[in-house]
């Protein structure tokens, strides 16, 4: 469905192409736009989108990144161009990584006017809303959830033939820097398989992909002083494909994070039919809802229960999991469901 009276739209991105192409939640907004509207233009530097909003009659600027795009919000402002713009800001982090109040004047400072001065705030769940809404003065906004790049009818196809494997297959995926590590409980989730009976730890294996970063000794030299070495395996930059089969062949998807706006990741993982332990920080328990596990404390032990849980259970009752995650991912999180939201934002303002 088109909107007949927002024809044209600029979609700013301020990041390298390659991370624009590579990371899920620009393509799904860019497919977002080019459904809804007549014509998109992508700018990715501040001169691209000058030269496209001074040459084309443009009815509305889509953005992402609250920081790095004030410049525009103020040039389409004096220009009477509406804007709406999303981002993830950290308020606070409970594993120590700086937060938004040990960031820089100038980075609090040019969130806070986007906040304040943009058309319309664009929150990916309900946990980032209540979190940046309680620390700072945001003048319209609402939230248009995340969501996977999939249609329903994708979504039933990716997940129509996930079954559990006879061996205990665990992935997490992470920046491998030690902050990352950190605050995703990589540290603690390899505690937890230390602490497994030798049979089980014997019939488990984890994968930790991710882009490098300066955690890589830190995470080998934790990995190898818990002797899981024959256990745990790091991949580094792994292309898409490689990435996507992983997510299709794990039986459980590790991400009991301190803090996450959405949790991209633990979606992609449930798109392909993966149970997911997450905890109860933030918005994770929007994503993973009645499927998975929801821990309640970031603990090894905590981690450890929810890893021998599974390993428990029966082949049927593993696949009663995956069911759950498939009816999750198609109820609350496919691609159509973020397109509705984005067309009502527009019949909400008409009326």
């Amino acid at each position: 469905m088109k909107l007949k009276s927002i024809n044209n739209v600029v979609y700013y991105v301020p990041v390298d192409q390659k991370y624009f192409d590579k990371w899920e939640y620009y393509q799904v907004d860019l497919k977002m736009l080019k459904d809804a509207h007549r014509n998109v233009w992508v700018a990715k530097t501040l001169k691209e989108f000058i030269k496209i909003i001074f040459s084309k009659k443009i009815d509305l600027v889509y953005f992402w990144w609250w920081h790095s795009s004030i410049m525009i919000v103020f040039i389409s402002r004096l220009i009477n161009i509406p804007t709406f713009g999303t981002g993830a800001v950290h308020m606070y982090d409970e594993s120590g990584a700086p937060d938004f109040f040990k960031k820089s004047y100038l980075f609090r400072l040019s969130n806070k006017l986007c906040w304040k001065i943009a058309s319309k705030v664009l929150f990916i769940s309900n946990s980032q809303s209540r979190q940046i809404t309680s620390h700072a003065n945001v003048s319209n906004h609402v939230v248009l959830k995340s969501s996977s790049i999939h249609d329903k009818n994708q979504l039933a196809k990716n997940l129509a033939q996930k079954a559990p494997g006879s061996k205990i297959k665990l992935l997490t995926v992470c920046w491998i820097t030690k902050d990352q590590l950190i605050r995703k409980s990589v540290d603690k989730i390899l505690k937890a398989l230390s602490m497994m009976p030798k049979d089980i730890l014997d019939d488990l294996s984890l994968f930790i992909i991710g882009g490098s970063g300066d955690g890589i000794d830190y995470l080998k030299n934790i990995i190898s002083e818990l002797g899981l070495s024959n256990s745990v395996y790091i991949e580094l930059d792994v292309s898409d494909k490689r990435k996507i089969d992983l997510y299709k062949n794990s039986d459980l998807y590790l991400q009991p994070s301190y803090y996450e706006g959405f949790g991209n990741s633990v979606l992609e993982a449930m798109t392909y039919g993966t149970p997911c332990v997450v905890s109860c920080k933030t918005a994770q328990p929007e994503v993973v809802k009645d499927s998975g596990y929801i821990i309640n404390q970031i603990s090894s032990k905590d981690i450890f229960d929810a890893i021998l849980d599974y390993s428990c259970k029966t082949y049927d009752q593993k696949n009663k999991m995956i069911d759950d995650v498939k009816k999750v991912v198609i109820n609350h999180h496919s691609y159509d469901d973020r397109l509705d939201q984005y067309i009502n934002l527009f019949k909400r303002d008409a009326k």
